[in-house]
């Protein structure tokens, strides 16, 4: 179902906070901010697949609880990637062609094609292991699959933690619009919002819902025509009413 912004908040007339979410773009962030969002990425992972795993996993293979099973996998994960050095996946390619001749594109197709090949094979995650020679995945691959892809793009993450705290050069504050600042109740940094999960941070800025915060959300036609900051969540108190993904275009009521 498609509504436009008034019909949302008509429905949801009795919402009396919401978010907004903007993408991570060189924002000043500290240390502890970064590895809240860290912790914070891994205990939502453990949420997600904990139920499925006691419920239908667990006692059907006789392996451990969750939470030894999940640091069994974290350990094998670093430990797959202490074995690769750290370099990028355009690094190794340097590495595998020349970056003089990969500069001066004085390669031909062949060896082109080649090189991509190795860079390809050195760049290699553990998920692509999964079911092969990891620890667990030959049974209930999927599953396995999607819970060592999550530990493997928190060590990601983790690895670039230099990089968030360097680069930044902005204030989250800069890109709250002036009618909103003044009913900004707090803002998280993190790595995932009510509708999505992301690589990269993001900065969930949550609102008083009101008749001035209303004029501003008003602006828009709709949830999928949204500025600089999107995925709009309708909350009464901490529960979600409506969620909407602006770039991807779907929401709460898409089903409906």
């Amino acid at each position: 179902m498609r509504l436009s912004m008034k019909e949302i908040l008509d429905k949801y007339n009795d919402a009396n906070k919401f978010s907004l979410t903007g993408n991570y773009s060189g924002y000043k962030i500290t240390e502890e901010e970064f590895m809240n969002a860290i912790k914070d990425m891994e205990e939502h992972s453990k949420s997600q697949r904990r139920e499925e795993y006691q419920n239908s996993i667990k006692d059907f293979y006789n392996y451990p609880e969750f939470d030894e099973l999940y640091e069994e996998i974290k350990e094998e994960c670093m430990e797959y990637y202490q074995e690769k050095n750290n370099k990028s996946c355009m690094e190794k390619l340097f590495d595998t062609c020349g970056m003089k001749q990969y500069n001066q594109m004085e390669v031909s197709n062949n060896i082109f094609d080649k090189f991509l090949d190795k860079a390809k094979k050195s760049c290699t995650s553990i998920v692509d292991k999964v079911g092969k020679t990891t620890k667990y995945g030959r049974a209930k691959e999927e599953y396995f699959w999607n819970l060592y892809n999550d530990i493997a793009m928190n060590i990601d993450r983790m690895n670039d933690k230099e990089k968030y705290l360097s680069n930044g050069v902005l204030d989250p504050m800069d890109v709250v619009p002036k009618e909103l600042k003044e009913y900004l109740l707090y803002y998280e940094v993190s790595f995932h919002n009510e509708v999505s999960t992301r690589s990269i941070l993001m900065i969930n800025y949550y609102f008083v819902l009101n008749d001035a915060t209303k004029k501003y959300l008003l602006k828009f036609k709709d949830d999928f025509n949204m500025d600089e900051l999107e995925d709009l969540t309708l909350y009464k108190d901490d529960q979600v009413l409506f969620y909407s993904c602006t770039h991807e275009k779907f929401n709460s009521l898409s089903d409906e």
